[in-house]
C-alpha cells in the first residue's frame, strides 16, 4: 500500500487524485450497458472479491452473479478493495488456478468457445 500512495504522490499526482471519483457517476450512468455487455459476453469469468472493501461492496459481486451465473466468485474475507496489492498471492494462485481449469476446459473441447 505504501507503493500505491508513492505513485499516488509522484509528480503532484495527489492534486488530481479527486477527479478519479468521477467513476462512481459514471457507473450509474453506464451500468444497465455494462451490464447487458456483461450478461453477453461469453468470455470465461471469475470475480474475485475483497470482502473488506467500503466501496465495491461483497454484495455487488454477488449481484453480478445474477447477470452471469457461469462467473465464479472468490470471495477473499481478509482483503479490502485492493486485494491485489492486500495479498497479492491469493490473487496469485487464484488467477493461476483459473488459468489452469481454462486451458483444460477449451482443450477437452477441442479449443471451441462456449456459449
Amino acid at each position: 500500500m505504501n507503493a500505491l500512495w508513492k505513485l499516488i504522490n509522484y509528480n503532484r499526482g495527489k492534486r488530481n487524485y479527486a477527479k478519479l471519483i468521477r467513476y462512481i457517476k459514471e457507473r450509474k450512468v453506464h451500468e444497465h450497458e455494462w451490464l447487458e455487455a456483461l450478461k453477453a459476453s461469453t468470455v470465461p469469468l471469475k470475480l474475485i472479491w475483497g470482502q473488506q472493501d467500503p466501496v465495491a461492496v461483497p454484495v455487488i459481486g454477488r449481484a453480478l452473479l445474477e447477470y452471469r451465473p457461469d462467473a465464479i466468485l472468490c470471495e477473499i474475507h481478509e482483503s479490502g478493495h485492493y486485494p491485489q496489492l492486500e495479498v497479492p498471492e491469493i490473487v496469485l494462485r487464484e488467477i493461476q488456478d483459473f488459468y489452469q481449469v481454462g486451458v483444460a476446459q477449451n482443450a477437452k473441447n477441442g479449443g471451441q468457445r462456449r456459449d
